[in-house]
């Protein structure tokens, strides 16, 4: 279920300005060359290394309540003196 809501643009609610921000996010770092990306939701998780370019599931025994979404993207630092 994850990597489907991952792959889709709409929402429970179906509005249209709602439901395409974990595509973009996963988008944005898989065009990164270091980074990840994660949720961890109800029976799994969901894993993508933008450096090894990897995505990953992995299913829980015991279901978490609610959800949880993690992703590392580099900061550009100017360092103009």
């Amino acid at each position: 279920m994850l990597e489907i809501a991952i792959q889709s643009s709409r929402s429970k609610t179906k509005l249209p300005h709602r439901g395409k921000g974990l595509k973009e996010m996963l988008e944005h770092v898989k065009n990164g060359k270091v980074g990840g990306f994660r949720i961890f939701s109800g029976k799994g998780v969901f894993n993508y290394s933008a450096l090894e370019k990897i995505e990953t599931t992995q299913h829980f025994r015991k279901p978490i309540v609610g959800t949880l979404i993690e992703w590392q993207i580099p900061l550009e630092i100017n360092h103009e003196t």
